[in-house]
C-alpha cells in the first residue's frame, strides 16, 4: 500500500508552482530592489554634481554671495526627506596647491612628514602648517583663484530592510566637487607667501 502512495505523490505535480516561485521570489524582489536602489543613487548623484557644477560657475563670476551660491545646491535637499547636505568651500592660489598639504622647503627627519624643525611656505597666512583638508582659505577666494567646491549629501535608502540586511548603513552618503578658476573681475595682487619654521 504504502509504494503506490509514494509513485503517486512523485508524480503528483500540483503545488510545484508554488514552491518554485517561493524559492525564486526572495532572490528575484532583492534583485529588483538593489537595482532601483542602485538607479536612486546614480541620479541623486547626477543632481548633486550638476548642482555643484553650477554654483562653482556661479562663484567664479563675483557676482553672487557665498549664501546665493550655497542655496543653489541646498534646494536638492527640498525634495527628499530627512537629507542633509554638508557644503566645503576652499580656494587656492595655484591648481598645483588645491587640496595638497603647504609645501615643507626645509625638512627635518622624518623626512616627508612636517614636524618640529621643518620651515614651510605658509601660503593661507594663518601662522600654522595646514594639511590636504586644511590648506588653502575658507570660502570661494578672490579673483583668478581656484575655487574646490564640495558638497556631500546624505540621506535615507528607498529599502533600508534590504541594505541593511546587506551590512550596508540605511543612509547613503555621496559627494561632488569641481575646481575651477575665478574670472579675473578684479585686480588681484598675490604676493608670495611667507615662510614659516617651526
Amino acid at each position: 500500500m504504502r509504494m503506490p502512495n509514494l509513485r503517486r505523490l512523485w508524480r503528483d505535480t500540483s503545488g510545484v508552482s508554488a514552491v518554485e516561485f517561493a524559492i525564486i521570489a526572495l532572490p528575484l524582489f532583492g534583485t529588483i530592489m538593489a537595482g532601483i536602489e542602485l538607479g536612486y543613487r546614480f541620479m541623486m548623484l547626477s543632481q548633486l554634481d550638476g548642482a555643484v557644477k553650477v554654483a562653482a560657475r556661479m562663484a567664479t563670476t563675483g557676482e553672487f554671495t557665498g549664501t546665493q551660491i550655497d542655496d543653489y545646491v541646498m534646494r536638492i535637499e527640498d525634495g527628499i526627506k530627512d537629507s542633509e547636505i554638508r557644503i566645503e568651500k576652499r580656494s587656492y592660489d595655484s591648481f598645483s596647491a588645491v587640496a595638497k598639504p603647504e609645501p615643507i622647503v626645509s625638512d627635518t627627519y622624518p623626512i616627508g612628514e612636517y614636524n618640529v624643525g621643518d620651515c614651510y611656505e605658509d601660503k593661507n597666512r594663518n601662522g600654522v602648517w595646514d594639511s590636504a583638508s586644511t590648506s588653502g582659505y575658507a570660502g570661494t577666494g578672490y579673483a583668478d583663484d581656484i575655487i574646490r567646491y564640495s558638497a556631500t549629501l546624505e540621506y535615507p535608502t528607498l529599502f533600508p530592510l534590504l541594505v541593511n540586511a546587506f551590512g550596508f548603513n540605511t543612509r547613503a552618503t555621496i559627494t561632488a566637487t569641481t575646481v575651477m578658476q575665478n574670472e579675473p573681475y578684479a585686480s588681484s595682487a598675490n604676493s608670495a607667501p611667507p615662510v614659516r619654521c617651526n
